[in-house]
């Protein structure tokens, strides 16, 4: 289902329903994606005479939020627990725009939950405010932060897109 296209001011573009799409995480890509900065792939499952045949796959950027990288402390955490999040049920996705690698940059939402608000009470992820100013993202990132949850336990956790950066320049 795709819904209408709306105006630029934070609403969808595009609405993929992926249940009524037939589209749910791939265990493949889920294991090999960190979904936050390095995106999530969903494709779309046809059965074919009890075979199950890969007919698309989108490259999803979740909003708003931005998880270690795998080379990072917490990377390998933040990966498995999107894992553990999506793998296998049906998804939500909620289309904001396209990012400068073609990736669909949007909300999703695993049986109902938003997995950003997920990720970031469960310290696995930062608010990335560069790119997304929405206060609720904001409030449950400090909430992990003051409970030293996750990432949060270290003392001084180096930001992604820092740690990327940095890694460009050769530091």
């Amino acid at each position: 289902m795709l819904g209408p296209t709306r105006s630029p001011d934070c609403s969808p573009q595009k609405i993929r329903s992926p249940c009524s799409q037939g589209l749910r995480s791939c265990r493949c890509t889920a294991q090999k994606y960190c979904g936050c900065r390095i995106p999530l792939s969903i494709c779309r499952v046809i059965p074919v005479h009890n075979e199950e045949v890969l007919a698309r796959k989108y490259r999803i950027r979740l909003r708003g939020i931005d998880a270690p990288e795998g080379g990072m402390p917490y990377g390998n955490e933040a990966k498995e627990e999107l894992a553990k999040i999506i793998q296998g049920k049906c998804l939500r996705v909620l289309v904001y725009g396209e990012d400068q690698y073609g990736r669909s940059v949007g909300d999703l939402y695993c049986n109902g939950l938003f997995v950003q608000e997920l990720m970031l009470k469960k310290g696995m992820a930062w608010h990335y405010t560069a790119y997304d100013q929405r206060a609720e993202l904001a409030k449950w990132e400090k909430s992990a932060r003051a409970k030293r949850i996750g990432l949060w336990a270290s003392p001084n956790p180096e930001e992604p897109w820092e740690w990327r950066k940095n890694k460009r320049e050769g530091r």
